[in-house]
């Protein structure tokens, strides 16, 4: 229900949205006696397969390290931030080297599957996407890919938020190092980003500050 005030100005309460990114905070240090339920990661892996991605061609894929004593390794890789450790679950958010045409066909056979199309339907896209991700070069289709990782993971982010869990991203780490203890190049994948999933220690939540961002007015531009 709206509220007025003295001045019929309509207010209106906070939603539970704008409520829960208000209590997100990138998280530094987790306690790592607490574990993340199965079913909530379920809904937060389920939250980041079905984030978008530009013409649908879903470059991303996410390693989930459960390895101990890789973790330690990644750590050593992290200049040793201890969220890699010390979450409950941590999640390495890569991108694919390439497009090939094999995949953009595959990826469509399974939009014609799903949708109950004629098989080659969508031919004529089909070479459009091939075509496009032919012309672009290696370092173009990499950089490509990976901002497509970055969408994943505001969506993981989220879901963390909305279910009470605590997160945080990590760009601060040796990729080439993250590749090899992963054994990434084997897989076609470039590490991205890293989202460490947990809850906080007591002694975080409670020193926690409220969010400084600029005015509205400053991220919003009329023209």
């Amino acid at each position: 229900m709206l509220n007025k005030s003295q001045n019929d100005i309509v207010v209106f309460p906070m939603s539970n949205l704008l409520d829960t990114l208000h209590k997100r905070h990138a998280v530094k240090n987790f306690d790592f006696r607490r574990k993340v339920s199965n079913e909530d990661i379920k809904v937060i892996k389920e939250s980041v397969r079905l984030s978008p991605s530009s013409y649908n061609l879903m470059p991303c894929r996410v390693i989930e390290v459960k390895d101990k004593e890789v973790r330690h390794k990644l750590k050593t890789a992290s200049f040793n931030q201890g969220q890699i450790t010390d979450a409950s679950h941590l999640f390495v958010f890569c991108s694919l080297n390439e497009l090939s045409s094999e995949y953009i066909q595959r990826i469509n056979h399974l939009r014609e599957e799903i949708e109950g199309k004629e098989k080659n339907h969508y031919q004529g896209y089909v070479e459009f996407l091939q075509d496009m991700a032919g012309k672009k070069s290696k370092d173009e289709l990499m950089h490509w890919n990976a901002k497509q990782t970055y969408i994943a993971l505001g969506f993981a982010m989220m879901a963390c938020a909305s279910l009470s869990i605590d997160s945080c991203p990590i760009e601060g780490f040796d990729a080439v190092k993250y590749s090899q203890i992963l054994k990434l190049s084997n897989k076609g994948l470039t590490p991205n980003v890293v989202l460490a999933i947990g809850y906080a220690e007591d002694g975080e939540i409670l020193q926690r500050s409220p969010k400084v961002r600029l005015d509205t007015s400053d991220f919003f531009l009329d023209i």
